[in-house]
């Protein structure tokens, strides 16, 4: 099967890495004599005569090409070639998205809903957002988020550290969530502790007004740190030149890091978070959060929600039930800072379970086997 792969326009982004780039590259290393598979500059090439010698075209359902896609999805598919369409968002944005009103005035909802109904497969993350999909498109298969335990990044690097770290690796559209750790800093502030908040990601212009800092403001109860000099040092939103008393600080923002080195965010911490409310559009994201800390054989505490229901309490992570939410994110990370023991029964616990059911070789067969099922 010859593949063509449509890769977003920003090519350093998480989607164009995990879940067209990697998993394709490792498809045809898998299956050379089964699939050849070629990545196209944009979406320009739908207009040209080459897209016609493929069996199969993939693109993700991104803000700014389904629209294009989507509009030569029936031609493609009458001149014989084959649509594959890969989401991880649900379509319909939650009020608090940083694209929503964006996705409201393009009618991303209805253009994505038509590009999942004309597509001759749909493949998404998990079972629950492909229960969504199913009603629009009853073709549609999971294959989940991976990784690469041999890529340098997701390697395990020792750093040794007198606090214990404790970190939430976050992204721009998780505002909402990380006002579930509202107190939490500063009930914990009397252990050996430091709190991080990794991945914080603006310029200088832009920091006083940007959605990082009121992330921010939420982790650390409004910048209640005891250090006057350090709240004036982030106010400087300085990424270059780290403040000279870090180390001893109840509170670190660590900045983010490319695509290609964003594992290394998780390198320091001892613990991590996964805050997450119980928006519709939310439970339809994938556990990538227990996938990087598993790697990383770091502890998590997770909220109750999907895409975290399969994860085993005790086992392998620490679930927060939802309604209990102060009181049990304290309760769990005193937990994990006074016992050494079990932040590594839970990390090598999870380590195992990413690398067994999560690793890009297991998902690669799944893909193979989900594309064969195009050629029937």
């Amino acid at each position: 099967m010859r593949i063509l792969v449509i890769p977003v326009r920003d090519v350093d982004s998480g989607i164009n890495k995990y879940r067209l780039i990697d998993p394709h590259v490792r498809l045809q290393n898998l299956f050379p004599k089964d699939y050849y598979v070629e990545f196209g500059v944009d979406s320009d090439i739908l207009n040209t005569q080459k897209v016609l010698t493929f069996d199969a075209l993939f693109y993700h359902a991104a803000l700014e090409q389904v629209d294009v896609i989507v509009q030569q999805t029936e031609v493609l598919k009458t001149l014989g070639v084959k649509i594959i369409l890969d989401i991880d968002d649900y379509w319909d944005y939650h009020p608090s998205h940083p694209y929503y009103h964006l996705g409201k005035h393009i009618k991303l909802k209805e253009k994505t809903v038509k590009g999942v109904r004309k597509a001759n497969m749909v493949i998404t993350t998990t079972q629950h957002f492909a229960d969504k999909i199913k009603k629009i498109n009853p073709n549609v298969f999971v294959v989940p988020n991976s990784i690469d335990v041999n890529e340098k990044q997701f390697q395990i690097v020792e750093d040794k550290h007198d606090k214990v770290h404790v970190g939430y690796v976050a992204g721009v559209s998780h505002l909402e969530d990380i006002k579930l750790l509202r107190g939490v800093l500063t009930s914990v502030s009397k252990k050996p502790v430091q709190m991080q908040l990794c991945g914080f990601n603006v310029t200088k212009e832009t920091g006083p007004t940007s959605t990082w800092l009121k992330m921010e403001q939420a982790f650390t109860d409004n910048h209640n740190l005891k250090d006057k000099r350090f709240i004036e040092y982030l106010f400087q939103f300085e990424d270059k030149i780290p403040y000279p008393y870090q180390d001893d600080m109840e509170y670190r923002r660590v900045w983010t890091k490319s695509i290609h080195t964003y594992m290394h965010l998780y390198d320091p911490l001892d613990i991590c978070l996964a805050p997450l409310q119980s928006f519709d559009f939310n439970t339809c994201k994938s556990n990538l959060k227990m996938l990087e800390a598993g790697s990383k054989k770091k502890p998590i505490i997770v909220s109750g929600v999907e895409p975290y229901l399969d994860g085993v309490h005790g086992k392998n992570c620490l679930v927060v039930e939802p309604k209990k939410e102060h009181k049990l994110w304290v309760k769990y990370i005193n937990q994990l800072i006074d016992s050494p023991q079990m932040r590594l029964d839970l990390g090598e616990s999870l380590y195992e379970y990413v690398t067994t059911k999560f690793n890009l070789d297991y998902t690669t067969i799944m893909r193979a086997e989900v594309y064969k099922k195009l050629l029937k």
